[in-house]
């Protein structure tokens, strides 16, 4: 089974979405575009009529959770409001209508949009809330605190007046890939969070209670600079790569796995041998495979390391094999977490997974006629869960990570494999 993967944690989440369950072929093709409208409107008008046609047509099952009536009146409601909404306000519309199946692999991504532009900040969510994790100078005096407020609103009320033009189908992927959202000034517009897209006032917390506010343009001039951390722990170095392993001082194989595809100098194959034989060198006190921020790709390509699980009994018997899951573990990803854990006897530590465990996948796209948007669908349903619907895979031992583990350099999942192991 294959899966199509573009993203990394690293400014990753932004097109992570449109990954898909396999890079099969979808059994019809678009609907041809008709000759352009002659005004904005009509354009307009077309577009939606474009997605309101092919889009329960190419999917597999588009109304598996919302009805067909309840997808045509936003239809028409949106027609019927083209020419009093501005241009972004209409694209925001036409990702509400992608997003309203909750199917998280239909979406319409704005990332490629040119008319959404980006505020200067970079956010994540952890445990206890939504974090400052990078800025350019502008807003440098918001970097490492908690955000409390955008425009008018408070942090989650801004995020669930955003949520209906983001493609989910659990709370986890909502808090991977919301941040991403919530920086572009046309959304928290067309969403109601601000008055103008022109402006738009953040307020964030520090660690020692004291706020700070910052009226932010859209613009993303001058570098990022990262937020001050104490440490940085094994699961943030390295992300840029496909997959990596070290051996630690106390004595734990650690296996970061970032996306799944070949690397083309390292192919997995012999990746695994060079593993196995470090394993095999010295068995480790654990074993760790983290998938915290791997958002899919090929599951087969780990295959090489199954086998080599598989062979080695020894580190489940002796319950020193470990997963490490999280809101950004997605797609191709999951199914490895569930293979690791049903089939070779693994144990989750983590988060509960941005991936929903049965659903939908394997993804084509379509292109509206005159905005160029990309459209993605699915076209096969996936039962990887026998057991019940899950909304995501939860860890068998929680290790959630706070925005306080993160800036002090901490990692409670490592933490928690070192309890279970007897470890420092």
């Amino acid at each position: 089974m294959r899966h199509l993967r573009f993203f990394g944690r690293a400014g990753a989440l932004l097109a992570a979405f449109l990954s898909g369950n396999g890079c099969g072929s979808s059994p019809a093709a678009p609907t041809p575009a008709p000759p352009p409208a002659a005004t904005r409107d009509g354009r307009f008008v077309q577009d939606v009529d474009a997605l309101a046609t092919d889009l329960p047509r190419l999917h597999v099952n588009l109304f598996f959770q919302v009805g067909r009536a309840t997808f045509e009146g936003e239809v028409a409601a949106l027609k019927s409001r083209v020419a009093e909404l501005q241009d972004h306000e209409i694209v925001a519309g036409l990702m509400r209508l992608a997003a309203l199946p909750g199917d998280a692999h239909t979406a319409i991504s704005p990332f490629a949009y040119a008319g959404f532009r980006r505020l200067p900040v970079r956010l994540r969510y952890f445990s206890d809330g939504l974090l400052v994790t990078a800025a350019t100078p502008a807003a440098a005096p918001l970097l490492g605190r908690r955000v409390t407020r955008l425009g008018d609103l408070a942090e989650a009320e801004a995020l669930a007046r955003v949520r209906p033009v983001i493609s989910t189908s659990n709370e986890a992927w909502l808090r991977a890939i919301g941040p991403n959202y919530l920086v572009i000034p046309e959304l928290l517009h067309a969403q109601r969070v601000v008055a103008s897209p022109e402006q738009v006032r953040i307020a964030a917390v520090g660690a020692d209670g004291t706020v700070v506010e910052a009226v932010l343009a859209p613009g993303t001039d001058g570098a990022f600079a990262e937020a001050p951390t104490a440490g940085v722990p094994l699961h943030r170095q390295r992300n840029a790569e496909n997959y990596w392993f070290t051996r630690t001082a106390d004595d734990v194989v650690y296996f970061q796995y970032n996306r799944c595809q070949n690397a083309a100098a390292d192919p997995m194959s012999s990746f695994a041998r060079r593993l196995f034989d470090e394993v095999d060198r010295v068995p480790p006190r654990a074993f760790v495979v983290d998938l915290r921020a791997n958002g899919g790709g090929d599951s087969s390509v780990l295959e090489p390391v199954l086998q080599g699980l598989r062979s080695r009994r020894y580190l489940v018997d002796s319950r020193r094999l470990f997963v490490l899951i999280g809101n950004a573990t997605y797609s191709s990803a999951l199914l490895n977490a569930i293979t690791l854990k049903r089939q070779i006897g693994a144990l989750l530590v983590g988060e509960p997974t941005g991936g929903r465990p049965n659903g939908y996948g394997e993804i084509r796209s379509f292109t509206l006629p005159n905005s160029g948007l990309a459209v993605s669908y699915s076209t096969k349903y996936f039962a990887s869960w026998p057991d019940g619907d899950p909304a995501s895979l939860f860890p068998d031992v929680e290790a959630a990570l706070s925005s306080a583990d993160h800036l002090a350099g901490r990692d409670p999942a490592m933490d928690a494999v070192a309890r279970l192991t007897g470890g420092a």
